[in-house]
């Protein structure tokens, strides 16, 4: 068999919830598993209902030591998730599985439902998946494919060969023709369906004449026939067209059905070239709703989120006074400003204007308060040094720009992964907002414009940042726009929002890394002009000339021709004016 055609599968995840269903399943993984140990995992998924687990556990134990026999064809796993759709993907991610089976019961009024878990695992596996519904009675005696040559028919009839081969059946091929075609016209359709397929002679084809499709393939089954389907993905119009045609055949077939959702020659092309894209943890349907929930609650400006900012700025502005780490990182757990980011991020990904108004509004609205509280306690408490944790804040480098974007990234990430705390991101995210924020307000309140446009432009970096970076990851997990409703003005508002948020954080990347090649430079050339002495601070005032207040701490006397040589080192190397003003704090050796 050829590559294009080969249907043995190394890794076949086989979820066992249903100890009923578990033996019908199992049996279809050993047929399609290539021949090697452990090629199927039966897993049971833990979401902490421990005793109905482990009575699960216990029964599949002995279902997988019956179909085992002598040999390993099936091992037994367990996974621990908050929930069954996110531990089966996951799972399927890490054990590299290359095919998925899950099992769905028919309703008792004979309407068939794949029900959320299949319907999920079925939208968001990151490898091909089998869905099985069982029939009636638990075994078959015969196989049938309806057929009409397009690929997911071709794929039908290879699966359906490869279990007609193992579980030694016989097999045919359908296909119904309208009023209009002729015989000759179906058979070389059937042809075509099995083409590739080995032993195809040995198959049989027939031809069967109905005006509705479905009548003719129920015409040829019974309660003891597997029915083999393929699906592929089709257009809006032909999903509206065709669409019950698969759904008449699970409520109407008397026996078992088998559903194919294998990718089409395309998408397996895609998928050779982005498997980063392919083993990320994507989020299914139900994942993304539940996000979105999340987004439009934390875009809200409660009571507690003002509350929380307040506290938050009090303890950052008091950290950053008393130069304490310790108080900082305290603000830090308590700033709320990551729930109107995350929100402002889901909008701008899922192209929601609503919620990206509430979110920029919450965001807005807290920097106010963050700032007025700083100002606040400027005039309550007032300074006259800057601490390094200040100097800090107002000197953003490139370096700034990386812990935003990983700040944005495990925000965004915690978020989508309810096993992560969030509060984890939280402070991720605090560490780049809450502080800088506070030393804008305190160089405002204290006339030093110069130290808050430089937190400003950090903050204002890092808040650029951390938006693209989580639009990044959601977009990453597979998160897509919606289909935006109403004028097209609104459409052109997300696009142009997208775009001027792209540019900004470009422009953004480009003036910092300037100002940390002239940081650069300006150590560089300290380090030179005093090698005995170590730099405690560098204060950069950007007026004209620029103003460098550096202190130093050293052992030995600095003489006014060395700060002058060292003025002129730089003034030469930035080819910009420059004032160097030195303070030296006296360090005494011991003898």
């Amino acid at each position: 068999m050829s590559e294009e055609n080969d249907h043995q599968f190394k890794r076949i995840l086989v979820p066992v919830a249903n100890p009923d269903t578990a033996p019908a399943l199992l049996k279809l993984a050993l047929a399609l598993a290539s021949p090697q140990p452990e090629s199927v995992l039966a897993i049971v998924v833990s979401t902490g209902d421990t005793e109905d687990e482990i009575n699960t556990i216990q029964a599949v134990k002995l279902i997988t030591a019956e179909l085992n026999g002598d040999s390993e064809g099936i091992k037994l796993i367990t996974r621990v998730s908050t929930s069954v759709i996110r531990g089966i993907l996951d799972a399927a991610r890490e054990e590299n599985a290359d095919l998925i089976i899950v099992g769905a019961s028919r309703r008792q009024q004979g309407e068939f439902v794949l029900g959320p878990i299949v319907e999920n695992v079925a939208a968001t596996a990151p490898c091909n998946i089998l869905i099985y519904r069982v029939g009636t009675d638990p075994d078959f005696e015969r196989i049938v494919i309806p057929a009409d040559g397009n690929q997911s028919s071709m794929v039908a009839a290879q699966i359906g060969q490869i279990l007609a081969n193992y579980f030694a059946k016989p097999i045919e091929v359908v296909y119904v023709k309208r009023a209009r075609e002729t015989y000759w016209e179906g058979r070389a359709r059937l042809e075509r369906t099995l083409e590739g397929v080995p032993d195809r002679q040995f198959i049989k084809r027939n031809v069967v004449a109905a005006q509705v499709p479905v009548s003719g393939i129920l015409s040829r089954i019974d309660s003891s026939v597997l029915l083999v389907i393929g699906i592929s993905e089709r257009s809006t119009f032909e999903k509206w067209l065709f669409g019950d045609f698969i759904q008449q055949l699970l409520n109407r077939s008397p026996g078992p059905v088998l559903l194919i959702a294998f990718p089409s020659p395309k998408e397996k092309r895609v998928r050779k070239w982005t498997n980063i894209r392919i083993h990320a943890p994507s989020l299914t349907p139900l994942e993304q709703e539940e996000m979105a929930w999340y987004a439009e609650r934390a875009g809200f400006a409660s009571l507690d989120y003002l509350l929380l900012v307040v506290i938050s700025a009090i303890l950052a502005t008091l950290g950053l006074l008393l130069n304490s780490n310790a108080v900082i990182i305290g603000a830090m757990l308590v700033a709320p400003l990551m729930q109107p980011l995350i929100a402002l991020a889901i909008g701008l990904t899922t192209g929601r204007i609503a919620m990206i108004l509430r979110g920029a509004s919450t965001l807005i609205l807290g920097i106010m308060v963050a700032l007025l509280v700083a100002v606040a306690l400027r005039f309550i408490m007032p300074f006259t040094d800057l601490t390094p944790e200040i100097l800090a804040r107002g000197s953003p480098t490139l370096l700034d720009v990386l812990v935003a974007m990983a700040s944005g990234f495990i925000g965004a990430y915690a978020t989508s992964r309810k096993d992560i705390p969030s509060a984890l991101a939280g402070v991720a995210i605090a560490a780049a907002l809450m502080p800088p924020l506070c030393v804008v307000g305190l160089g405002i309140a204290s006339g030093r414009f110069y130290l808050a446009f430089g937190a400003a432009m950090l903050f204002v970096a890092n808040i650029l940042c951390i938006t693209f970076s989580a639009c990044m990851v959601f977009l990453w997990l597979g998160m897509r726009q919606i289909q935006i409703e109403g004028p097209k003005q609104q459409k052109l508002l997300v696009t142009g929002v997208w775009v001027a948020l792209i540019v900004l954080v470009a422009g953004v990347v480009f003036v910092l890394t300037l100002r940390t090649n002239q940081t650069r430079i300006i150590d560089t050339q300290l380090h030179k002009a005093f090698p005995l002495a170590e730099i405690v601070s560098i204060e950069n005032i950007p007026q004209n000339p620029i103003q460098l207040i550096v202190t130093l701490r050293s052992a030995h006397n600095i003489v006014q021709s060395e700060v002058n040589m060292a003025q002129q080192a730089l003034r030469d190397t930035l080819n910009q004016d420059i004032h160097l003003e030195i303070t030296v704090w006296p360090m005494l050796q011991g003898s």
